[in-house]
This record gives structure tokens, C-alpha cells and sequence, in this order.
């Protein structure tokens, strides 16, 4: 159930496990960072393709997706730059950091390992500094 009280017959992150994985891959899903406007659109399209979900389903997966998979703004970029460079570097050498090559899946749990050690993150900050350490230090795609 949503904050608004509205029933699902699934909650919106196993709408997009189910229904978005029924063609595609889930990375297909998780590697996008996009704007929510464009999140609205590329969820609207697959439902013109097919995909079953109702106008309330779609909505929520849209506001999933955009909560998840958003692309950095550029305040947020610069916040989480300052957060790696300030946060991070109290326990690692810079050059560890800026040779890995992960995915999204592996910095965070990377940044989980770091969180137990007593990292001083928020979960916001968590989310952003993730998606900075993939955009910028990530698996580059061929």
C-alpha cells in the first residue's frame, strides 16, 4: 500500500521486477539514470507496448523509477562529490577509490561495507554518492 492509501496488487519495485523483466533484463532498468519526466515517458511507452499495468500501477512505477534511478542533478552531483571527497578519503587513498571500475550494484555494496564500518551517511547521501561513484568511477559501457 502507498502513502495515499491506495491498494497495488504489488508494490511498485515488484511491478518492475515482474512486469519490466518480462522483456527486458533487470539492468536494462537499474543502469538508467534519466529525469522523472522521462522515466513518466519511457513507462508510458511500454504500456502503449503492452506492459499491464493499470494508470495507478504506471504512476507508481514512474515515481519508483524516479526516486531510484533519477539522474544526478548537477547540485546533487556536486554534493556528492564533495561527500566522496570528504567521507571517503578519511579512511582510503584517493587513487583506491578512482581506479575501481564497478557497477552500481557493486558501489553499493561497497558503500554498505563502509556504512557498517560507521561511514557518516545519510541514506539521501548514500543514494547520491552511489550513483556519482557509478557515473563517474563505474564500468564504462562499451
Amino acid at each position: 500500500m502507498l502513502a495515499s492509501g491506495i491498494v497495488f496488487a504489488a508494490e511498485p519495485a515488484e511491478l518492475v521486477n515482474t512486469v519490466c523483466t518480462s522483456c527486458h533484463k533487470l539492468d536494462v532498468v537499474t543502469q538508467k539514470r534519466v529525469s522523472k519526466d522521462e522515466w513518466r515517458d519511457i513507462v508510458n511507452v511500454m504500456v502503449k507496448k503492452g506492459a499491464p499495468l493499470t494508470p495507478a500501477e504506471a504512476a507508481a512505477v514512474t515515481d519508483f523509477l524516479a526516486t531510484k534511478y533519477v539522474r544526478l542533478t548537477p547540485e546533487k552531483e556536486a554534493q556528492a562529490k564533495t561527500l566522496v571527497e570528504s567521507v571517503c578519503i578519511l579512511c582510503h587513498e584517493f587513487a583506491r577509490i578512482s581506479t575501481e571500475a564497478l557497477t552500481r550494484d557493486q558501489w553499493a555494496g561497497e558503500i554498505r561495507g563502509m556504512l557498517a564500518e560507521g561511514a557518516p551517511l545519510t541514506d539521501e547521501e548514500f543514494d547520491i554518492v552511489v550513483d556519482y561513484l557509478t557515473k563517474t568511477y563505474g564500468v564504462k559501457q562499451q
